[in-house]
């Protein structure tokens, strides 16, 4: 069995996955609940300011495509442009999910729509031409003077030297560190790789969070044993990963052990980071 390779899955399918439970654990909902802890950059207030300040053994492990940069924009122009699709000045503003369903796209072969999202992907003036998600840089520059912060990306190789480019255009703290990976549950692999002998507190932030989950439930029951230390990586993950969903209001229950937390937008960054050291 494999994994989910594709680097870009929130922009595959018409709809994303909706929570389907309130999350149960009563640590986590009474921090919600209570934390005043919320971000509005840049006018940080002083109760949040102290509570991140926190974090000095705390890794950032931040994904990139639908975390902290925004590709929507740019991917539909590169389609409207290798297409021919003739979309009107609103249609190239649009979602994704409502790209996908207009007339005109949804005549287009899945196979064809797919090589041209890899070629918008792999065509380094694209990538660059990215927007950020509103607040990531603001926040994790405050996070990195704290805790540290590395990029983990399902990106192919031929991009990483763009990404550094972009990561240092919209002046992201530590731009270098970028950690390439061939799938989202390769994530949890890598993490494992590079932190086992660390005693970093790893929040693990990413939009693919429900495909995460899913991967991460069948690597726990040994349907990719092709891993090695498998077992170790499950152990790992389970102890030392909090993954912040992120776009997420609510969380299933069930993730197998995954501790598992929402963060609806970067404003919501102290509340998760107050999350880090009790969960």
């Amino acid at each position: 069995m494999k994994e989910s390779t594709s680097g870009e899955g929130k922009y595959d399918s018409i709809s994303s996955p909706e929570c389907s439970a309130a999350m149960k654990s009563s640590k986590v909902d009474s921090c919600i609940e209570s934390s005043s802890f919320i971000l509005h950059t840049p006018n940080l207030d002083e109760a949040a300011k102290q509570q991140l300040g926190k974090g000095e053994n705390v890794l950032y492990a931040i994904d990139i495509d639908g975390t902290i940069a925004r590709p929507e924009a740019v991917l539909i122009a590169f389609h409207n442009q290798e297409f021919a699709l003739g979309l009107t000045s609103e249609e190239l503003r649009c979602t994704y999910s409502h790209f996908l369903q207009l007339p005109q796209v949804a005549e287009l072969r899945r196979e064809a729509l797919q090589d041209s999202r890899q070629r918008a992907r792999t065509t380094p003036e694209t990538v660059l031409a990215y927007d950020e998600v509103e607040h990531a840089a603001a926040t994790l520059n405050l996070l990195a003077k704290q805790g540290e912060i590395m990029y983990y990306t399902v990106r192919p190789a031929c991009v990483q030297d763009v990404t550094y480019t972009w990561l240092q255009k919209k002046h992201f703290p530590h731009p270098h560190n970028i950690i390439l990976c061939h799938s989202v549950l390769n994530k949890l692999v890598q993490l494992f790789v590079h932190e086992r002998e660390t005693h970093h507190r790893i929040v693990l932030i990413d939009d693919r969070y429900q495909q995460m989950i899913e991967d991460f439930a069948r690597l726990a029951h040994g349907e990719f044993s092709h891993i090695s230390d498998w077992q170790e990586v499950v152990h790992f993950a389970q102890q030392r990963v909090l993954l912040v969903a992120f776009g997420a209001t609510c969380m299933s229950a069930d993730t197998t052990g995954l501790q598992v937390v929402p963060m609806q937008s970067w404003k919501h960054i102290a509340a998760v980071h107050q999350l880090s050291f009790i969960v």
